[in-house]
């Protein structure tokens, strides 16, 4: 029974609807003056943001164009890969990801402690990334799973989530470690495990990760509709494959985080206390200023190198004659 005939309505949805929508009409192309137009709502967020005195032109712009230029250097790099589609250079691409990804979650959270990136990358290499493959492979079941359109966008996806999963993990067990020693050492010396004395650590640090991705799950689909869905409806796909996909990913984001917080919360609580049973939160150190992101630490570099070396040039082209190169060339005087 159709929707039509179980409120009365008296129509029917046409069978074959759900392979008739959007199956033949694909998405617009947006070419350089469509894109230049859609700056036009950046404007608007700019005269706001002056109106109101807010003091962020600067960064909205920034950002604008940060933004920008990412996607597409992202979209020049991504379409030799898809042509070539050899493994070995997805897994450097995926490499990639995962690398700068542990650089933006080390920085995020108030608390460090030493080998703490060390930990970070080897969890997202180790965790999301096979889960997307395994997904591939065992649920959507293409061959080869390494194959780029499939894995490089799945593989971004759950490693954002997971990002932003590991920042508030950390921050949490960090905190607790060092606010609640008192109570981790009374169950130390009452005999407990190191893991089994800071279990409430690891629970609050799962429970703060996991707290986004379940409230995402909870309103999807009834208050917003999510990218991978609108990007896979607007591609021709039906919307009920399209609802499918978007299941998938969320179901793999969501396992991607849990498992990913839980073992970097274990990897930092064998870290600060020790196989004897002793808390050391001397090896948890504020941080007093976050680091900045790989992408923008390199982009600075880069400027401050093309700035010296455009300086250099211009001297070399601009330079004044020293004196005594103006008493060589001088003809001597006759007596």
């Amino acid at each position: 029974m159709d929707l039509g005939q179980l409120f009365g309505l008296g129509w029917e949805v046409p069978a074959d609807l759900p392979e008739a929508a959007g199956s033949d009409k694909l998405a617009e192309t947006i070419d350089e003056w469509k894109l230049l137009r859609a700056f036009g709502l950046v404007l608007i967020t700019l005269i706001l943001s002056g109106y109101m005195n807010v003091g962020q032109m600067t960064n909205i712009t920034y950002a604008c164009f940060r933004a920008t230029i990412q996607l597409t250097v992202l979209s020049s790099i991504l379409v030799p890969i898809f042509k070539m589609e050899y493994w070995w250079l997805v897994s450097l691409y995926l490499l990639f990801m995962v690398f700068v990804g542990a650089h933006a979650v080390r920085g995020r959270p108030r608390y460090a402690y030493k080998g703490m990136f060390a930990h970070i990358f080897l969890v997202m290499l180790l965790i999301p990334v096979p889960i997307v493959l395994g997904t591939i492979a065992f649920i959507i079941q293409t061959w080869p799973f390494w194959e780029a359109q499939y894995a490089i966008p799945l593989s971004g996806m759950a490693l954002g989530n997971t990002l932003a999963g590991l920042s508030l993990g950390l921050d949490s067990v960090l905190n607790d470690l060092k606010q609640g020693r008192g109570y981790i050492e009374l169950m130390l010396a009452a005999g407990a495990t190191r893991t089994e004395a800071c279990y409430q650590c690891m629970k609050d640090a799962a429970l703060v990760a996991m707290t986004p991705q379940i409230s995402s799950l909870t309103v999807i689909g009834v208050v917003s509709i999510p990218g991978m869905m609108t990007g896979q409806i607007l591609g021709g796909s039906s919307p009920e494959q399209a609802a499918r996909y978007q299941l998938v990913v969320m179901f793999m984001i969501l396992s991607s985080v849990c498992l990913s917080v839980v073992s970097v919360a274990y990897l930092c609580i064998i870290t600060i206390v020790d196989s004897d049973g002793v808390l050391d939160t001397q090896k948890i150190a504020r941080q007093e200023k976050a680091k900045g992101d790989l992408i923008a630490t390199l982009v600075q570099s880069a400027g401050r190198t093309l700035w010296s070396g455009l300086v250099k040039l211009s001297k070399c082209f601009t330079r004044s004659p020293r004196p005594q190169d103006v008493a060589e060339d001088e003809e001597p005087l006759l007596p």
